[in-house]
């Protein structure tokens, strides 16, 4: 049986602890992608592939920097592979999305949500909503 290779244990513990930052965290597994994807553990190739699939959520704008974070530390409580068949069933697939301001229209609607700095923000309501029922925000 093999388990989490520890160096990227560390790293994942750092990141998600906010002793690395995401450029250092992304070198490092730019650095040791080929290591991970040919390891003999199931596991680091299952946490190299979510990292993979939620720094590319990240680029696009769907998720931002805590989203990884969160991914990061949850990824750390993996037991061994066997018995995580399907990682993706396992986690809620939402990201929260911190709403520091609202946009209204004349009569006082809420028409917008909004975090500046943001990449989503400002985001129409009608979007808003459409991410909460489709399961991928919460605000």
């Amino acid at each position: 049986m093999k388990f989490m290779n520890q160096d990227l244990v560390v790293v994942l513990s750092d990141y998600s602890k906010g002793l690395m930052t995401l450029d250092s965290f992304r070198g490092w597994l730019g650095e040791n992608v080929w290591e991970l994807s040919n390891s003999e553990s199931p596991l680091d190739r299952m946490i190299l592939g979510e990292l993979e699939l939620a720094l590319g959520e990240y680029d696009r704008g769907d998720r931002n920097e805590l989203y990884i974070r969160d991914r990061t530390k949850f990824l750390l409580k993996l037991p061994n592979p066997e018995f995580v068949p399907n990682l993706r069933e396992l986690t809620p697939m939402m990201s929260e999305r911190q709403v520091t301001q609202t946009g209204k229209d004349a009569d006082g609607n809420i028409i917008a949500l909004g975090n500046p700095g943001q990449p989503w923000s400002p985001r129409s309501k009608n979007d808003a909503i459409n991410d909460i029922e489709s399961g991928q925000h919460t605000y």
